[in-house]
């Protein structure tokens, strides 16, 4: 198991002094000075500075811890430390699943470190309800208040928590794929395309094919005359305008 880092921030003393002491501070195998080494390992910023002048000796262990716990072992501030954190959450800047996900779990853990330092976390509850609407956009406030059957009532903040957190394991929706471009079409396609050409304007046109009057061919004098000779052609054109 890898040992846990402290930089100093006074919210995380009490989880890394507890793997501390069980890895470490317990452990009957190591000397004194063994174990101040890996404390001094662990401790990075702050921390760090706070037993840097002490030598590696044994008699500096026992010194050293009590130093940290003189700076750092103190509930009021370990407490404040948690308030103040939780009130420096960045608002999130997309309602993506993952950022849901990842505010839900750093408010929770927070305020579980603070009910087991003997907070009323319940008692704060219209506190954190405004709190936690802080950190999202008015889309996700507006769709929460849309689940509200009471709108006089002040909610609970868990249930707010569990409104969050079942929008972040809803899966993202899928993008549509892109349209693909059309093909442009090749001369040699044009080419091999079949061409209508009809030997006859439309009706809609009234001009004659015949005698180019402004009449449809039925009713031009030429054609009759022509049709009359000749019953065929008669024939043959009712076929092709057909």
């Amino acid at each position: 198991m890898r040992l846990p880092t402290f930089d100093g921030t006074i919210e995380k003393w009490a989880s890394f002094l507890d793997i501390f002491s069980s890895m470490i501070d317990r452990n009957d195998n190591l000397t004194p000075v063994q174990k101040l080494q890996y404390l001094r390992s662990t401790l990075t910023d702050k921390a760090a500075a706070c037993i840097q002048s002490l030598s590696i000796t044994d008699a500096n262990y026992t010194d050293a811890i009590e130093l940290l716990k003189e700076k750092f072992d103190c509930t009021r501030c370990i407490i404040l430390g948690h308030c103040d954190a939780l009130r420096n959450i960045p608002k999130l800047s997309k309602d993506s699943p993952e950022a849901l996900g990842n505010l839900v779990d750093t408010i929770r853990q927070h305020l579980r470190a603070l009910k087991n330092l003997g907070e009323s976390v319940s008692s704060w509850n219209s506190m954190l309800v405004s709190i936690i609407l802080s950190k999202v956009s008015s889309d996700i406030a507006w769709l929460w208040e849309l689940t509200l059957t009471d709108r006089k009532r002040m909610p609970l903040y868990t249930d707010l928590l569990e409104f969050l957190e079942k929008r972040a394991n809803c899966a993202p929706a899928s993008s549509p794929a892109p349209a693909k471009p059309s093909r442009p079409e090749s001369p040699r396609m044009r080419r091999s395309r079949p061409i209508r050409e009809h030997a006859f304007l439309s009706s809609d046109t009234q001009q004659c094919p015949i005698c180019q009057g402004g009449h449809g061919i039925w009713a031009c004098g030429e054609f009759q005359a022509k049709s009359a000779k000749e019953p065929l052609l008669k024939t043959r054109l009712s076929a092709v305008i057909a």
